[in-house]
This record gives C-alpha cells, sequence and structure tokens, in this order.
C-alpha cells in the first residue's frame, strides 16, 4: 500500500490548537497538555482570558484528494490501523472520543421519554424488515418468525389515547372536544357575552405630510394590482445583429475567465502535488537512510556477533574436552589441570565438570606433595619417617578402589632404600 498523506490535529474544547501533516507518520514533540485541576468548568463569571478546564481531543484526517478511497469503507481502506506512542514526564491518559456515541444515546433516550415503547417498536418493525429480506431471499421462516411477521399493530391516534376522567364521570371516558359545543369552563363568561374586537384604523395619506409616507400609504390603500395594456400594431421584440454579437463577446469573455481560473486552480494544484511529492521523497529519505544504518547495525550484531558467539561456544567445547581428558586420566600434571580449570571458567563450562576438575585437582595436589615427602626422606636417609609413608600409602592404597598414583621409580626408590637401611 502506497504511503497515505494525512493531517493530525489537536483540539482544546473543540477550537484547533495544533496542526501538522505527514505521509504514514507524524511525530509531535515537545507539546504540552495542561492540567485542568483546579480550573472552572466555564468561563461564565470569569475574566475574558481566564483560562477553564481543558477537553483534549487529537484527530487525524486523510487527505481525500490523494486518497478518493478512503471516503467510504472498502477493501483498501479496511485494514487501516492506528499506533500512538506517547513518551511523557507525567501521568497522561489516553481514551476513545465517545463524544457522537453519547449524544445518540441522549437522543434515543429523550425520544424513549417523549413516547415510551418507541424502542419496543423500532426493534419490531426492524425484525419484520429483517424477515420479509429473509422471506424475498427464498429462506424458510420458522413458525415463530411467522407469527411475528403477520403481527398486526394496531394503529391509535394519539389524541385518543389521552384520556381524561371528568369530575363525576368513569375513568376512559374521552375528554370533550374542544371548539364548538364545548362546554365552557366554571366560572368563565360565555361566548355571546364577551364584547367584539374593535376594528382596526389604519393611517391615512392625508393626516401626512412626508411625501415618502404618503406615496406609501396611497400605495398601501389602493388595490395594488395594475393592469398595462400591450401597445397596439407593436411588432415582437427582436435583438439586432450588435446585441448579439455583444452578448457573444460577453459569454466569450467569461468563458476565457472561467477557464484562465480553471487552469490557475489546476496549476496550483499540480504544483502542490509536486511539492508533496518533494516532501514525500525528502521524508522516505531520511527513512531510508535510517533503514540502512539499522541494517548495517543489524548485520553487525547478527553476523560478526554471532560469529563471535559461535567462537566461543567451540573453544568451550575445546576447553570443556580438554578438562574432562586430564580428570580421566589415572595421574594428571597439577600445574596443567590448574590451568584447564582456570580456562574452563572463563569460558563458562558446565559447572559440574569444573567441579569434577578441581576435586581432581586437590587428589592430584595431594599425590604430588606425597611424593615430596617420599623422594625428602630418601634423601635425608630418614629410616622412621620413609617406613610411616610406605605404611601410610599402603593403607590409603587399600581404602581406596585404585592404589594412590605414586611413581612407579619414587616408590621403588623408597622401598629399596628402606631395605638397604635395614
Amino acid at each position: 500500500m502506497p504511503p497515505k498523506y494525512f493531517r493530525v490535529d489537536v483540539l482544546d474544547n473543540g477550537v484547533p490548537i495544533f496542526s501538522q501533516t505527514g505521509y504514514n507518520q507524524i511525530t509531535i514533540s515537545h507539546f504540552m497538555f495542561r492540567s485542568s485541576q483546579g480550573l472552572p468548568d466555564t468561563a461564565e463569571g470569569q475574566e475574558e482570558d481566564a483560562e477553564i478546564k481543558h477537553n483534549y481531543v487529537i484527530q487525524a484526517l486523510f487527505d481525500l484528494h490523494e486518497w478518493p478511497a478512503g471516503k467510504t469503507a472498502n477493501e483498501e481502506s479496511a485494514d487501516i490501523t492506528w499506533l500512538v506512542k506517547v513518551y511523557s514526564s507525567e501521568t497522561l491518559a489516553l481514551i476513545k472520543d465517545t463524544d457522537k456515541e453519547d449524544r445518540e444515546k441522549a437522543l434515543k433516550a429523550s425520544w424513549e421519554a417523549d413516547e415510551p415503547g418507541r424502542a419496543e417498536k423500532a426493534k419490531l418493525s426492524r425484525s419484520k424488515f429483517t424477515l420479509k429480506k429473509k422471506q424475498k431471499a427464498g429462506e424458510e421462516l420458522t413458525e415463530e418468525e411467522l407469527e411475528v411477521l403477520n403481527e398486526k399493530r394496531e394503529r391509535v391516534r394519539k389524541k385518543d389515547q389521552e384520556e381524561v376522567v371528568a369530575k363525576g364521570g368513569k375513568p376512559g371516558k374521552a375528554a370533550p372536544p374542544k371548539g364548538k359545543g364545548a362546554a365552557p369552563p366554571k366560572g368563565a363568561a360565555a361566548a355571546d357575552d364577551e364584547e367584539p374586537a374593535a376594528p382596526v384604523t389604519y393611517p391615512k395619506a392625508e393626516d401626512h405630510v412626508n411625501s415618502e409616507i404618503k406615496d406609501f400609504l396611497e400605495h398601501f390603500s389602493s388595490s395594488r394590482k395594475i393592469t398595462t395594456a400591450p401597445p397596439s400594431n407593436t411588432a415582437a421584440f427582436k435583438r439586432s445583429d450588435d446585441d448579439k454579437s455583444k452578448i457573444l463577446e460577453e459569454f466569450s469573455a467569461a468563458t476565457t475567465a472561467e477557464s484562465s481560473q480553471f487552469s490557475q486552480i489546476s496549476e496550483e494544484r499540480e504544483q502542490m502535488k509536486e511539492r508533496r511529492q518533494g516532501e514525500r521523497e525528502e521524508a522516505f529519505k531520511d527513512v531510508e537512510e535510517e533503514r540502512e544504518k539499522l541494517k548495517e547495525s543489524f548485520q553487525t550484531i547478527i553476523y560478526e556477533d554471532r560469529a563471535k558467539y559461535r567462537s566461543t561456544i567451540e573453544d568451550r567445547k575445546d576447553k570443556e574436552a580438554a578438562l574432562l581428558e586430564l580428570t580421566r586420566q589415572e595421574k594428571a600434571d597439577p600445574v596443567a589441570l590448574k590451568a584447564a580449570i582456570e580456562q574452563a571458567e572463563v569460558l563458562m563450562v558446565k559447572p559440574k565438570y569444573v567441579k569434577k576438575g578441581k576435586k581432581f585437582l586437590e587428589y592430584m595436589e595431594y599425590v604430588k606433595e606425597f611424593e615430596t615427602h617420599i623422594q625428602a626422606a630418601v634423601a635425608e636417609k630418614n629410616k622412621d619417617l620413609l617406613q610411616a609413608l610406605l605404611e601410610r600409602f599402603d593403607q590409603e592404597s587399600a581404602a581406596l578402589s585404585t592404589p594412590i598414583p605414586i611413581d612407579a621409580k619414587v616408590l621403588n626408590d623408597a622401598k629399596g632404600n628402606l631395605a638397604k637401611m635395614k
């Protein structure tokens, strides 16, 4: 759908206070809606420039010269939706303007008040119209629908509905007709006793001096019927060639002036269209530039950041595999294991694998420390310490599923040196 040119108006108590035009979207910035708190409802009894309570209405109007289809509801105008975004530093409430609907409801309520039962009659009339339309289309009606369709409403004149209870009479008796034969009200004089109205006396022309007044009164008192006999022996009026030429020239001049006026209007309209087209192109030029910048930023976010994230995931998998490989070994270097754990933590490897690696690191550091103690005892030729360490090794190995992974060369040297010391 091509962009639509429309106008947004802001009204306060029915008076336009702001207006702006645009294509498809309009931005109203730094507009202040004043608060109505503490203000009078009307200007009655107030000073001339006194501020009264505000009633703001925001309305949008399409330019029907550019979009004639917007005059009626159709396929092109059916999907029109409005989106309003408001950024305010204070609390601002937006509600649908139901003033037109409220006036219609009040009008219908006044009809019902003046004529009770009007709404029910209108509903019945509408039902009959719908059923007749349905019957005309060849559809079969139910028994209830036929009863509604054949129901006849008794027509009663309004004056016959007005019943009065005459004094001393029975309820429901109609009031006596007014006019001839009607009884005069109690305490009133009879019609024959009334004095006749005085005749109207009009002024006479001879009683006045002013010539214009005299002419008017003479005309007023005359029969005011003017009869003029046609002159005898006169031919019918016929325009001369000069008169015809003059009339034709006047007509041609008027036609030329109208054509010039319409041409000027058409030129102004074309200029307005070109100006609007320029405004549209200028407006959408900025939009296209912003869109291209947005695409570039999205490309950076989507592609470059995605590639970076993929690389991070691959590195994480590699570090996770390296850490698990070290923990599966019977014996690992504590320095290499500690470095693998630190790298895994940086790349956010699953916590359970990091925890397993740290536990295995504590065990390898213990084994390394055990080997260091054995080597120190051999170097010092401390028989008692060496024997205690070997006994401790046997006891702890027996408690585990697998022996403590002491280096075989270190363990054999320790056992050989202990045998020599004995």
